[in-house]
């Protein structure tokens, strides 16, 4: 389930589109949501519009502490922390294992 912060026009312009057409659900924007990460605001209408899933049964894979995987936390969906190469490990709970 991609849910990217970004403003619109950014991912507009960048999302690569049809290329990661299977098993994706949506594209989902702050911006159009009305509400950011970590808010629930955010994640109680992706969880809505990606249907019937428990939330077990979702990974949600992001590059933030302090967004995705805090607001993941709080909708209780499993997390998976990415760091591009070199960069410097995450300070605090919920790092990398």
């Amino acid at each position: 389930m991609p849910s990217p912060t970004a403003p619109s026009g950014y991912r507009k312009r960048n999302w690569p589109g049809p290329a990661w057409g299977r098993g994706w659900t949506g594209v989902f924007i702050s911006e159009t949501l009305g509400a950011e990460k970590p808010s629930l605001d955010f994640f109680q209408p992706v969880l809505q519009a990606i249907g019937p899933w428990a939330r077990e049964e979702i990974l949600l894979i992001g590059d933030s502490l302090t967004s995705d995987m805090a607001g993941g936390n709080r909708a209780g969906i499993p997390l998976l922390l990415v760091q591009p190469p070199g960069a410097a490990p995450p300070r605090g709970p919920g790092h990398p294992v």
